[in-house]
């Protein structure tokens, strides 16, 4: 609430400017926002639809939630053409704030914890450990990964089936790419990255300790 009363009369305009603006953003933040691609096959597309826009997991190349590279959970790339192996495609979006302020690890494939080298790449319980180590849960941070020019990020099963805390949304899917917005997001120019120096990189020497 202004108290426009006790205000000097060139102030008030100034004032209520600057609650529209303030109101406009906070607006901007809890919108939803397209954070990325699934690529997926037409019964994960029927079931992401019966679902309510919840990404599944039902298999498919696209659809995976073990074996992955970054671990278990839901795959997602910020770039249309990158890991199009399944003919339907959807837009990913998530809660802007929620999504801005959720901790971020980029995951080499090979790092340095407690002074061994490890191989984390398909394995859940060394890129847990990665996590933990670069100060992230491994239930809620988001894993990012560049495979070659492809980017792709992991989305924890329990921040989009159980609690959702980042409001994780797919869009009906379409069949065929001309029917899908081109998207290509940098990833690295998200907000809470815990490792940013890790950037599209494929080893950490930092050598990192975890219990």
């Amino acid at each position: 609430m202004l108290f426009t009363n006790f205000l000097p009369r060139g102030l008030v305009a100034a004032a209520l400017i600057s609650s529209v603006a303030g109101y406009a953003v906070d607006i901007e933040k809890r919108a939803l926002v397209t954070i990325g691609v699934r690529h997926m096959s037409r019964a994960e597309a029927d079931a992401t639809e019966a679902a309510g826009g919840l990404l599944v997991n039902i298999g498919g190349s696209g659809s995976q939630s073990q074996g992955g590279q970054l671990g278990n959970g839901k795959y997602v790339t910020t770039n249309t053409l990158a890991f199009a192996y399944e003919p339907w495609h959807a837009l990913v979006q998530a809660d802007g704030s929620a999504f801005a302020d959720a901790k971020k690890v980029w995951v080499p494939e090979h790092v340095m914890l407690n002074g061994q080298k490890i191989y984390t790449h398909g394995n859940e319980f060394q890129v847990s450990r990665y996590v933990k180590a670069c100060g992230g849960d491994p239930a809620t941070t988001i894993r990012m990964h560049v495979i070659s020019t492809n980017p792709q990020f992991l989305i924890p099963d329990a921040s989009v089936t159980t609690e959702n805390p980042f409001a994780i949304k797919v869009k009906k899917a379409v069949k065929g790419m001309d029917q899908l917005p081109y998207t290509d997001i940098d990833m690295s120019t998200w907000h809470n990255i815990l490792n940013p120096e890790m950037a599209n990189k494929n080893e950490d020497t930092q050598d990192r300790h975890v219990d």
